[in-house]
């Protein structure tokens, strides 16, 4: 008997990066097995035998794929999703005895069939980044090498056949999807600036944790040769850093003024929000007029929520619609 664990349940084993790409191979199912795991009896007897506590994927009840609608059942120890069709190259790994886990770019997939478009991409960003949940503490995040890379996701997409539920939707999402953001906060406001205006987004080309070499003057300043930018914008050498809980301490602060005072000695601005902020679309709109009236050129009110009327609403709606489904996303995720 197998069970494969899909939906929330693989989606927060990848947020606590409980899954080790490069260790664990593909495992060779092209479909959900007859046998899968699936009643309440034994999800209670994988969670006795403390299957789910190594796995940090505690929570029950636990989603899990069948093959077929008659046995998608839900209480409190399974909800049960049916798939029948084929499972792609790279979709299923195997993480302990008898039971395997979508793997990143599967959960991806299998995740456009519940998501919004917007919470995909957003998605997409959380699993590319470099970071974690740390699944010991109180859902703190933890520095962490990402389990899967943008250009990879987009290849898995790629070679998965067109027939497949929701993969349309999970290609248009994946144009989107950017490696290297740090929290979940990064993701939000890096999506408010960057995605396309019909999306919500201001259409500016800022790259996640951007590493700026530093020069010698700098680097006396600092100590080190380089600084690794939050949300960097080339043109107008712009740093907007997103402060969290981890600047919070006197040493941590001190750091952060040295590191400051190198970068503007390199004639780099650096604009501070704090990671309750990047919930205010205000604020997206102060960065994006700062980045217009840094670059000289004429600002385009449509991108920042200043149009005439009719426009002007138009735009807020979908600057809500925004931060509103990704905010959604992050609760199910990390809040659990």
């Amino acid at each position: 008997m197998k069970g494969i664990l899909c939906d929330i349940s693989a989606m927060r084993y990848h947020a606590r990066r409980g899954l080790d790409a490069g260790r664990h191979p593909y495992a060779q199912l092209a479909r959900v097995p007859a046998d899968c795991l699936h009643r309440a009896s034994d999800v209670r007897r994988l969670a006795q035998t403390g299957t789910l506590a190594r796995l940090r994927t505690p929570e029950l009840p636990l989603h899990l794929l069948v093959p077929t609608t008659g046995q998608a059942q839900s209480n409190r120890f399974a909800v049960c999703h049916s798939c029948r069709t084929e499972l792609p190259f790279g979709s299923v790994q195997r993480v302990a005895e008898g039971l395997f886990c979508l793997t990143p770019a599967g959960c991806f997939l299998y995740a456009a069939r519940r998501l919004t478009l917007l919470q995909l991409i957003a998605y997409g960003c959380q699993i590319c980044g470099s970071f974690a949940v740390d699944p010991d503490g109180a859902h703190e995040l933890l520095d962490h090498a990402p389990v899967l890379h943008a250009s990879d996701l987009r290849m898995f997409l790629a070679r998965a056949p067109a027939h497949l539920y929701g993969i349309k939707k999970a290609r248009a999402a994946a144009a989107y999807v950017s490696d290297g953001y740090r929290s979940p906060r990064e993701v939000l406001l890096g999506m408010q600036l960057c995605l396309p205006r019909r999306l919500g987004g201001r259409a500016l080309a800022l790259e996640p944790n951007r590493r700026v070499s530093l020069s010698p003057r700098a680097r006396r300043l600092y100590g080190r040769g380089y600084c690794v930018c939050d949300l960097f914008h080339e043109e107008t050498r712009l740093d907007l850093e997103i402060d969290g809980a981890y600047h919070r301490s006197a040493e941590q602060q001190a750091r952060a003024a040295l590191r400051q005072t190198a970068l503007m000695a390199m004639g780099i601005a650096v604009v501070r929000v704090t990671g309750g902020q990047t919930a205010d679309t205000t604020v997206a709109d102060a960065v994006a007029l700062l980045i217009a009236a840094r670059a000289g050129r004429r600002v385009d009110r449509s991108s920042c929520g200043q149009a005439q009327e009719g426009e002007e609403d138009a735009f807020a709606k979908r600057q809500k619609r925004l931060v509103t489904e990704v905010l959604a996303l992050d609760r199910a995720l990390y809040q659990s």
